[in-house]
């Protein structure tokens, strides 16, 4: 693993505050920060390009894990998904099995 030092700007009171709460937690602002970033990029790394965020602030707007996603996508989309969601969901399953039942 290649490491290289990177500056960036922050709010001083805000930096000031989270670099005493690293050293309470006896660790380095460095490495909290490849925490943020490693957890960031596990839990966004396979997002879809094709959505902007704009998208997500429109309310009609569905996004659900991509259609040949493992099981384990999909339990977790539903997991967090409300009963009108998981509706949504059910429907479109019945409505794409009738319509593979007339190719296969």
């Amino acid at each position: 693993m290649n490491k290289k030092l990177r500056t960036f700007e922050a709010v001083d009171e805000e930096y000031i505050e989270f670099k005493a709460l690293c050293a309470k937690e006896r660790i380095g602002v460095g490495e909290k920060l490849n925490e943020f970033i490693a957890k960031y990029l596990k839990e966004h790394g396979d997002g879809n390009p094709q959505f902007t965020l704009e998208q997500f602030e429109d309310p009609n707007f569905i996004a659900c894990p991509a259609f040949y996603r493992d099981g384990l996508a999909w339990e977790s989309y539903m997991k967090q998904a409300t009963p009108e969601e998981l509706s949504k969901i059910r429907d479109q399953v019945v409505l794409i099995d009738k319509k593979l039942g007339r190719h296969i």
